[in-house]
């Protein structure tokens, strides 16, 4: 026959193994919100960061094109002192004047490329591609330079001007 004090030892040794699962159960759901809670917010802002993503990688494709255009458009004027004309700035004569470009007179924009375009004695465009495969055009006559968001065939296309 037991008594009353095996009975309460009892208990008390069986609280305690109880207790014991509550503390590892506490632990277990504390590390699982510890890891989950990052990950469910960084999927929570996934789409949004994609698309501010994509629109800074557009924006440094034309950065990078614009640098472009502006470095070639500094060899055609070059070329264009040295000559007293840009008739006759080819890729082939720019690639003289500056190799470091992938010059060519291809009639669409290619990224990483300058397009020579629309030579006359007093203008030429230049032509590469931007961001999001969209054409960006420098053009010049009579010393001033303009700048377009078109795959123009001439100073007057890039411009915009009739």
């Amino acid at each position: 026959m037991a008594t009353l004090r095996d009975d309460t030892s009892r208990m008390l040794r069986s609280d305690r193994g109880s207790g014991n699962f509550v503390a590892i159960g506490t632990i277990v759901l504390a590390a699982a919100l510890a890891i989950g809670f990052p990950i469910w917010m960084l999927t929570r802002g996934a789409e949004e960061t994609a698309e501010t993503a994509g629109a800074g990688v557009s924006r440094a494709e034309d950065l990078r094109a614009d640098a472009l255009l502006v470095g070639a458009i500094g060899v055609a004027h070059s070329y264009f002192t040295s000559n007293d004309s840009f008739e006759g700035f080819t890729p082939q004569a720019a690639a003289e004047w500056d190799p470091s470009f992938a010059w060519n007179a291809d009639p669409v924009a290619s990224p990483g490329a300058v397009s020579i375009r629309g030579v006359t004695a007093s203008s030429v465009v230049l032509v590469t591609q931007g961001g999001g495969g969209r054409p960006l055009c420098i053009a010049t006559e009579g010393g001033e330079i303009w700048k377009g968001t078109t795959d123009a065939g001439s100073a007057a296309d890039c411009t915009g001007t009739p």
